[in-house]
């Protein structure tokens, strides 16, 4: 409580800096350059001081730039230990004190990030005092701005190390819990804020952001996840469910962030088109990296679901272009999901499909390039699912086969069973079409 009151304290007019009361209009123009004068939340016009959150900015700045620091020159230490023992076996001295430096540097980096991770956010997201939604807004509401700034900022720090290094691992957790915790508005007046910004876009080094906790975060699936997750906490017990709990979050705040950026930024960037193009197309394939990810069934629904979004938001032209050599592979992965045995992810899979032969459809007239590439992947997907099948013991005759793949045969009768009076992306020329092209496959 003594933290967050010093960030929210009692504030004192500058008396000597007052802002522009005067409103814009026809006659009084304001330049972009005072633009930071022209709104005051204070009826007399000064400024209160110390601002909220001025202590967690300062914090944040300090660990954050000392990590990063650290990570420099660690990167650096390891690129130099590698050419050392390419070039000379013979001087261990100078070799095991690299490594003693490079070990230094490492710790330094792991402290500096650990203090914001249990010191700032999780002791604040487990104190019972904390709980109600108001509170933990409020409190991630701090750490937010100057969180997303640094870590944009010092991206190149991170992509330096590998995707497994546990100090990229805490740094991406504390990005991804300030994203699902902090006020909606105050995410999106930064996504907008990255749109606007000329030069190098931030919005970019957010996307690679949002690829990079991909990445990081597939290193807890699997038979070494136990392992990963006692290197990242520093030893603390390992429970499956943990593990579990870990990943599905931490992809679903993934989602959850794609779809944000997509509704906040799509429409905003139709100025841009070439800018828009590029943020598709990076929306697209972190998308389809979650969804290449073994997942639980909500995180394929909610991926599914952003990939919907962006269907509308960019249109199925943008789709097509930015996705022209993995079309292939988004159509094996849509069929795999096609067959899942949950209902809600086979809906919005088979939702998705109309969208895109719609689209096709209203645009070119014909659906014949893209049934192509769905006729040229089938037998590869159903014999993969069947094998799966057959690895877990669960097909002894043809009978189980039918079993196996009964999922997938409802949902392309979904497909098939399209009403153009019920839905409107699709034509009435194109029913008779799918009528008869959905039986072939």
């Amino acid at each position: 409580p003594g933290f967050i009151a010093i960030n929210y304290p009692l504030a004192y007019a500058c008396i000597g800096r007052r802002r522009n009361l005067i409103p814009a209009s026809w006659t009084h123009q304001n330049l972009d350059d005072y633009d930071e004068f022209m709104s005051c939340p204070y009826s007399d016009g000064y400024d209160r001081l110390p601002r909220s959150h001025w202590l967690a900015e300062i914090l944040l700045s300090n660990t954050l730039s000392v990590c990063a620091s650290s990570l420099e020159i660690s990167s650096h230490l390891g690129n130099g230990e590698e050419t050392e023992a390419h070039n000379s076996s013979k001087n261990h001295n100078g070799s095991n004190r690299m490594k003693e430096n490079l070990h230094h540097c490492e710790e330094i980096a792991y402290n500096a990030i650990g203090i914001l991770y249990d010191y700032l956010l999780r002791r604040h997201a487990m104190d019972m005092r904390f709980q109600a939604e108001a509170a933990r807004a409020r409190i991630t509401g701090m750490f937010a701005i100057p969180l997303l700034e640094m870590t944009v900022k010092d991206i190149t720090s991170l992509m330096r190390v590998e995707p497994a290094n546990r100090v990229r691992c805490l740094w991406l957790l504390c990005l991804l819990h300030i994203c699902q915790e902090s006020p909606e508005q105050l995410l999106r007046d930064q996504l907008r804020l990255y749109c606007n910004s000329k030069g190098n876009s931030p919005l970019s080094k957010f996307i690679r952001l949002i690829k990079m906790c991909i990445l990081s975060f597939q290193g807890f699936i699997g038979d070494s996840s136990s392992k990963q997750f006692s290197r990242v906490f520093n030893g603390i017990p390992t429970y499956v469910q943990d593990v579990t709990w870990l990943v599905q979050e931490s992809f679903n705040t993934i989602c959850a962030v794609i779809i944000l950026l997509i509704d906040e930024c799509a429409d905003i960037l139709l100025a841009f088109p070439e800018e828009r193009k590029k943020t598709a197309q990076g929306v697209f394939d972190c998308i389809l990296f979650v969804l290449t990810t073994p997942q639980s069934s909500v995180t394929q629904t909610r991926g599914l679901g952003a990939v919907s979004l962006g269907i509308d938001k960019f249109g199925v032209s943008v789709f097509l272009e930015t996705v022209s050599d993995n079309f292939q592979h988004w159509a094996r992965v849509l069929i795999s999901l096609m067959n899942s045995t949950a209902l809600s992810v086979r809906s919005v899979a088979v939702d998705f499909i109309v969208s895109v032969i719609g689209g096709v459809f209203d645009e070119v007239g014909s659906i014949d390039e893209i049934s192509l590439v769905f006729l040229t992947v089938m037998p590869e997907v159903v014999a993969r699912e069947i094998g799966l099948y057959c690895l877990k013991g669960q097909i002894n005759d043809m009978r189980d086969v039918e079993v196996c793949l009964w999922p997938l045969r409802r949902a392309l009768g979904d497909l098939e069973e399209t009403n153009p009076d019920d839905d409107d992306r699709v034509d009435v020329q194109l029913a008779p079409i799918l009528v008869t092209f959905l039986p072939s496959l």
